[in-house]
C-alpha cells in the first residue's frame, strides 16, 4: 500500500491532466499515464507528449469535413474574404481568422460530451448567449444614438429597442427549450436484448424514415433553388452566396442517388446488422449536419449592411441564428450518439 501511494502522481496534478484529456479517451489515457508514472516532472512531460496525439486522433474521429468546409466558407463570406476588391493582406488575415475559428470549433467538439445537455443547462446557455449579445449591441447602439450617428438608421434603432431587445432572450430561450423537448420525444427502437428479426425490423423502419426525410429535404432544397434563382433576377447576389446556393441542387442530387440507407443484406447475422445500423446512423447524422448548415448559408450574405446600426442589427440576427443552428445540430448529434450507445449495449436474444 505504501509503495503504491509513493508511485502515484500527486492528486492535484493527476486531476489537472485528467481534465485536459478529451472525454472519449480520458479513462484509458489517464490509466496509461498513471502506470508510467516515475516522478511529477516525468508525468508532465509524458502527458505533454501524449495529449497532442490524443486530441488529433479525436479530431480525426469526430470531424465532419464537408461541414467544416461549409462553415469556413460562411465565415469567409461574412468577413468579406470573397469580395473581388479584397486585398491580399486582408484575404490572408481573413483566412487565418477562419482557420483559428474552425480549430476552436474542433477543440470544443472534442472536449464536449456526446451526451445531450439537460433542459436547464440548454436554456441557461441560450439566455447567456442572448444576454451577452444584446447587452453588447445595446451599448453600441446607445453610443451611436447619443452621438447622433444613427441618421437614416432610425428604423433599425426602433426595431432593436422595441422588438429585439425585449423579446430576443425569451424567444431564443423558448426555441432552445423546444429543441430539447423535440429530442426527448424521439423514439429509440433499440432495446437491451433483441432477436435478429427485431434488429432487422428496426433497421427497416430506420431506412424508411431516412427515405421520407430525404424526399422532404430534396423538395426543400429544390424549392430554395427556385427561390435563389428568382432572387437573382431582383438582387445582386454576392458571388460566394451564389456559389453556396448552387449546392442546393447538387445536394438534392446527392440525396437522390446516395442519401438512402444501405440495403440490408439478406440472412445477415446479429453482429452484421448491428454494425450496419451504427455505420448508417453515423453517416446519416453527418449528412443531416451538413444540410442543417447549408440551408440558411447563402442567405447570410443578405444580412450585410453598410450603415452602422443596420450592420450591428444584422450581426445580432446572424449570431443568434448561428447559435440556434449549432444548438439544433448538437441535439441531433446527441440523439445519434444515444442510438449508437444503445446499439453497443444491445445483445442478441436467441430463441428458447
Amino acid at each position: 500500500m505504501e509503495t503504491g501511494a509513493l508511485t502515484a502522481p500527486p492528486r492535484l496534478l493527476e486531476r489537472l491532466v485528467f481534465h485536459l484529456i478529451p472525454p472519449a479517451a480520458r479513462e484509458a489515457v489517464a490509466g496509461d499515464l498513471c502506470e508510467l508514472y516515475r516522478s511529477p516532472l516525468q508525468y508532465l512531460f509524458c502527458a505533454a507528449g501524449t495529449l497532442p496525439f490524443v486530441i488529433a486522433s479525436q479530431i480525426r474521429r469526430t470531424a465532419n469535413l464537408p461541414v467544416l468546409v461549409l462553415q469556413g466558407s460562411i465565415i469567409l463570406l461574412l468577413l468579406g474574404g470573397f469580395s473581388g476588391h479584397a486585398r491580399a493582406s486582408a484575404l490572408a488575415g481573413d483566412a487565418a481568422l477562419t482557420f483559428l475559428l474552425l480549430l476552436l470549433s474542433l477543440l470544443v467538439g472534442v472536449y464536449r460530451s456526446s451526451a445531450a445537455p439537460s433542459a436547464k443547462r440548454a436554456i441557461l446557455e441560450a439566455l447567456i448567449v442572448a444576454a451577452g449579445v444584446l447587452a453588447y449591441a445595446r451599448g453600441i447602439m446607445s453610443g451611436l444614438h447619443a452621438s447622433h450617428r444613427l441618421g437614416s438608421d432610425q428604423p433599425a434603432w426602433l426595431l432593436f429597442t422595441w422588438l429585439i431587445l425585449p423579446f430576443g432572450m425569451p424567444v431564443v430561450g423558448g426555441l432552445r427549450a423546444a429543441m430539447v423537448l423535440a429530442r426527448e420525444r424521439l423514439h429509440n427502437p433499440f432495446a437491451c436484448h433483441m432477436s435478429v428479426t427485431d434488429m432487422a425490423n428496426a433497421y427497416d423502419d430506420f431506412a424508411a424514415n431516412v427515405r421520407r426525410r430525404n424526399w422532404n429535404d430534396m423538395a426543400l432544397l429544390l424549392g430554395l433553388t427556385a427561390l435563389a434563382a428568382l432572387g437573382l433576377a431582383f438582387h445582386a447576389y454576392h458571388r460566394m452566396a451564389l456559389g453556396l446556393a448552387v449546392l442546393y441542387p447538387v445536394s438534392a442530387a446527392y440525396l437522390f442517388f446516395h442519401g438512402a440507407a444501405q440495403l440490408r443484406p439478406e440472412n445477415a447475422d446479429f453482429s452484421a446488422l448491428r454494425a450496419i445500423c451504427r455505420r448508417e446512423i453515423r453517416r446519416q447524422s453527418q449528412l443531416r449536419s451538413f444540410l442543417l448548415w447549408l440551408l440558411p448559408a447563402p442567405f447570410f450574405a443578405l444580412l450585410s449592411a453598410e450603415r452602422p446600426a443596420s450592420a450591428l442589427l444584422a450581426g445580432i440576427i446572424l449570431i443568434l441564428l448561428c447559435f440556434l443552428i449549432w444548438a439544433g445540430d448538437r441535439e441531433r448529434n446527441a440523439h445519434a450518439c444515444s442510438l449508437m450507445e444503445s446499439l453497443a449495449q444491445t445483445r442478441e436474444r436467441r430463441p428458447a
